[in-house]
C-alpha cells in the first residue's frame, strides 16, 4: 500500500505515493468523517447523515445506500493506488 497523508488545515487534501489525489467533495468529507473515527466503525446511517445530512423521511433507502458504497469503493481504490485521480 502507497503512503497515505491527509492535510485537514487549509483546504483539505490527500496525498497518496506522493501524488496529490483530487476528490470529489463529498468523497473528501466521507474520507474525513472516516478518518474522525480514528479507526472506529462508523453505522452506515451515521455516515450518511454526517456526509449527505439528514435523509428523506429520516430513514436510508436503497438509493442512499448506494451513494455510501459508491465513495466508499472510490476511497478504497485511490488509497490503494489504483485511481487515476
Amino acid at each position: 500500500m502507497p503512503s497515505v497523508r491527509l492535510d485537514v488545515l487549509g483546504p483539505a487534501t490527500l496525498t497518496v505515493g506522493g501524488s496529490a489525489v483530487p476528490l470529489p467533495p463529498l468523497t473528501l468529507r466521507l474520507l474525513l468523517r472516516l478518518a474522525a473515527a480514528e479507526g472506529g466503525s462508523v453505522p452506515l446511517p451515521v455516515l450518511y447523515r454526517d456526509v449527505w445530512g439528514e435523509p428523506p423521511g429520516g430513514r436510508l433507502g436503497r438509493g442512499q445506500r448506494t451513494q455510501v458504497q459508491q465513495r466508499v469503493h472510490e476511497l478504497r481504490r485511490v488509497l490503494d493506488g489504483g485511481a487515476d485521480g
